[in-house]
This record gives structure tokens, sequence and C-alpha cells, in this order.
């Protein structure tokens, strides 16, 4: 990784709290509800190096094709993954370093200066996105990117929990990595996707299984959601203590 452009960006202070690994996505795909209901012109899927795989999508108004607004989702193992992707996206800037963004927006956010074509960057968990506004007109970028850092963070709210999560075998012990097999049914929809939070454990995926970094002491739960537009969620939740 370009030590200058760590430095440029000090990098290291990143995710110092750790926050942003307690929640993990997988398949997530940008929602028309949270696109201000604008029409995705395409979608696409594509491999990158590093275990990452990108999903691209262009979307437009329906009643003005002059404006575009480019999407581009990286999903990546864990969060400090997201976040040496989110370094490598920064680095294709023709700029010295990219003004910070709004604090509400991802666990690290930068904008393209005001002078520039609207544009936001930013992490949510493992996930790493860039919005582009295209076209002749500017798009609300900053709305968009408000919104979708809000459904890829946002845990839902279930009453019960009919998922299935085998849990690791043998007892947890501390400061280690354990895998927990969800057993995910299928998406039915083409926005749908997979959510994970745990508030104790940090997440990863490793060959698409979930894994989890235990504490050094204490309960660990970790809930998973199957997540689909106009369709009832459905949950899971494993629970344990570290010893």
């Amino acid at each position: 990784m370009n030590e200058d452009l760590k430095a440029r960006y000090d990098f290291a202070s990143w995710g110092q709290d750790r926050q942003a690994a307690h929640v993990l996505l997988r398949g997530y795909k940008p929602w028309r509800e949270d696109a201000l209901d604008w029409r995705p012109e395409a979608r696409h899927q594509l491999p990158e190096p590093d275990q990452r795989r990108l999903r691209r999508s262009f979307w437009s108004p329906p009643e003005d094709p002059e404006r575009l607004v480019l999407i581009e989702v990286r999903e990546t193992p864990s969060s400090s993954a997201a976040m040496a992707c989110l370094l490598d996206v920064l680095g294709q800037n023709d700029h010295v370093r990219l003004p910070g963004g709004p604090a509400e927006i991802g666990d690290v956010c930068f904008i393209h200066p005001d002078e520039e074509t609207p544009g936001v960057f930013w992490t949510t968990g493992n996930e790493c996105v860039s919005l582009l506004s295209l076209g002749g007109k500017p798009a609300p970028v900053l709305e968009w990117a408000q919104r979708l850092h809000a459904r890829m963070s946002t845990r839902p709210h279930v009453t019960e929990h009919a998922l299935t999560i085998e849990p690791p075998r043998g007892l947890l012990a501390p400061g280690e990595r354990s895998q927990v097999i969800v057993a995910w049914p299928s998406i039915e929809t083409e926005e749908g996707f997979y959510q994970v939070f745990s508030d104790e454990a940090e997440l990863s995926l490793e060959d698409d299984q979930i894994r989890i970094l235990t504490p050094s002491s204490g309960p660990v739960a970790v809930e998973a959601f199957v997540v689909e537009p106009n369709r009832p969620t459905i949950a899971g939740l494993f629970e344990s203590t570290v010893s």
C-alpha cells in the first residue's frame, strides 16, 4: 500500500473505535427507494483483486435522462479490508487530498470539493462505496449516501428469530477466530441482501463464511438478517459466553 497516500489521508486513524467491524454485509445492492426512486439503467458485477466484488450500477430519473448517478459498491472480507479498498479508490482521484465528508455518512467518508462534480466515498462495515454524479445536472449525492449508509448500517427490528445459526464447535476462547454458519435462505428479490451484527465480536468473511473474533471475556451475540424490499425480514440469533 502506498505509504505516501496513507500519510496523506492519516490512514492510521481510520476505524480506531472498531465499531465498523461489528457489521457485515453480503450481496448488498442499492435499493430504488433509497435512490429517490430513480431507475437503475444498468447493473454489473465484476471481480476485483484482494477478494473484492464490485457491484456497479447507473441510475437516472425517469423525467430527466440528462442526470445520471454512478454507484460502485465493493464488498470486501472485513471492515479493515474495506478501508484499504477506500484508500485505493481515493488514490485514483487527481487530488492531493479529498476533504472529509459528513460524520453521519459511513465509518470514514470523503467528498469531492464544492467546485467539482459531486462525489462521495465511504465505508460501511465491510463495504467500500463510491457515488458520483455524472451527466449534465448535479445529483444530490450526499442525500443518497445518507440513505444508502442508513440501509446498510441499521439493524432491523424483529420479533422472532427463525433463521438457523450453527454455533462454533467447542467453547469460545478469548481472542480467537471462529466460524459461525448461517442457514441462509435464497434471496427472492433483486435488491435483497444478507446482514450480520455483533456488538461484542469483530466480524469478517472467509470463503463466504462468517468469522467472529471473540472479545477477552463475557457474552457474545451474533444476529443475522435477510433483508428484502416489501418482504418480511428473516432473522436469526446466536448467543454464547467467552470464558
